[in-house]
């Protein structure tokens, strides 16, 4: 069993505990926060430390920030006969496990043993996966044959300069393929510039990209240089194209075929360099077809096509991504989980995820947070406590007929669009673009549905 090292300037409880459990547990302890450093640089089997708040002069925050430094792997307990909100806050946010409130009553100090002692532990149990180490140029993660078939297009459309049009639902990973593509190509020392068409006003959108000069409009008050000249000799990446402005495409068509841009306000025009790199979770053909997007535009930008599958058809990514992902937010939490209960991808691996990869890290995230231990299981996710059934088909049929005797198929349909558009300004707090992203309809399209409805927004 791993040594416990209790660091307290109160030598009678440190004597106490450990003349107490000495049967059960390997206690070492400290009076001095110095002490305390010695005895961990030196002893490489230690499992757990007990820290006191107060050490004399020293206070036990910045002690415990130290030793989270050093010896980042051992948990710690924070002991305070001060329980008060800020303090067990700041410990927590500088990576203890939990606190105790002193006077320490022993089954709270055995209780902490048992739930904590094994954290420092390299190996993991039955019924558990370590978790790797986090390796932040695995951006994107999967054994699947689609996710295969993406890696193969990408190296190889990195290898030219030709646009690329990236395709696939909200939150597969199109950010990630469109910097993949330019990290490996012969471009990768230039910019990389990255603009959401749906996330700028339609009016700003044209002046962010080309810029303007002093005085081109009311506002101008000093010439500005747009995304893609300073991007020059790097490459630009569009995200949400099919969100750009049917006049703003023409403009956007003629950079793609002479390499020239003209800032508003100038008529001179300037040569770039830049690649371009589109992406949309729309069916941008249809909007083609129907006049929504321009058919010179969609043949200019798919020169290479690439579709990311969503995370539903490629289950069995899901296992390695949930682990980069829980890797990656350990540390970045400043966490320390080491193993994974296996029950946990099989939950995981059982929900659809209409978000995709996006919503997976959300959860992810949420589950690190609220871990208990280094030990992750389901029960640290809320989202597997709070989840709901959906109402039933038979009593969405019986409610939606009782309530509409004329006209029920239009009057049912346009109560449900109305829950999900209010829903959805609720959620991104009235912001359009992103309420519109969510619920994968154009801004124009959600702006005709709050009229109609009548949404306050």
């Amino acid at each position: 069993m791993k040594k416990i090292l209790i660091i307290d300037d109160d030598t009678s409880l440190t004597y106490s505990l450990q003349r107490a459990f000495m049967n059960q547990y390997n206690i070492i302890t400290a009076n001095c926060a110095a002490s305390g450093m010695k005895i961990l640089e030196s002893e490489a089997d230690l499992g757990l430390v007990f820290l006191d708040y107060k050490l004399g002069e020293e206070n036990g925050l910045n002690v415990l920030e130290r030793i989270k430094k050093d010896f980042r792997n051992v948990p710690i307990v924070f002991m305070t006969a001060y329980g008060t909100s800020d303090t067990v806050l700041e410990a927590v946010k500088h990576g203890a496990v939990d606190f105790l409130v002193k006077p320490v009553a022993p089954n709270e100090f055995t209780e902490a043993i048992d739930t904590y002692h094994t954290l420092a532990s390299d190996s993991c149990d039955k019924g558990f996966i370590k978790v790797p180490e986090y390796n932040p140029s695995h951006k994107l993660v999967g054994i699947s044959r689609g996710i295969r078939d993406v890696l193969k297009l990408t190296a190889s459309a990195s290898m030219s300069d030709a646009p690329v049009l990236l395709t696939g639902e909200s939150g597969t990973g199109k950010d990630l393929v469109a910097s993949l593509l330019h990290e490996h190509s012969d471009r990768n020392n230039q910019p990389f510039l990255a603009i959401n068409c749906a996330a700028i006003p339609q009016e700003l959108l044209e002046s962010e990209l080309f810029g303007y000069v002093k005085g081109a409009f009311s506002g101008a008050v000093a010439s500005k240089i747009g995304l893609l000249e300073s991007a020059n000799g790097g490459t630009v990446f569009l995200d949400e194209i099919s969100e750009m402005p049917i006049e703003l495409q023409a403009k956007m068509l003629r950079f793609l075929q002479n390499g020239t841009v003209q800032k508003l306000g100038e008529l001179k025009e300037v040569n770039l360099d830049v690649r371009i790199i589109a992406a949309t979770n729309k069916d941008i053909v249809s909007l083609s077809e129907t006049g929504v997007f321009r058919h010179d535009l969609y043949y200019r930008l798919s020169v290479v096509n690439i579709f990311i599958p969503p995370l539903r058809e490629r289950k069995e990514d899901i296992k390695d991504i949930a682990l980069h992902l829980i890797a990656k937010h350990t540390r970045k939490h400043n966490k320390n989980i080491t193993c994974v209960d296996k029950e946990l991808f099989v939950r995981l691996e059982a929900y659809n995820w209409p978000g995709n990869v996006r919503e997976l890290e959300n959860r992810i995230r949420e589950g690190i947070i609220l871990a208990k231990n280094n030990h992750l299981s389901p029960d640290d996710f809320k989202a597997f406590h709070d989840h709901k059934e959906p109402p039933s088909e038979i009593s969405l049929f019986d409610y939606f007929s009782d309530k509409y005797s004329d006209d029920i198929y239009s009057c049912s349909i346009d109560e449900c669009e109305k829950i999900l558009i209010k829903g959805a300004l609720d959620m991104h707090q009235g912001k359009l673009a992103k309420a519109a992203t969510w619920l994968n309809i154009s801004r124009m399209t959600l702006n005709a549905k709050i009229k109609k409805y009548e949404i306050d927004t």
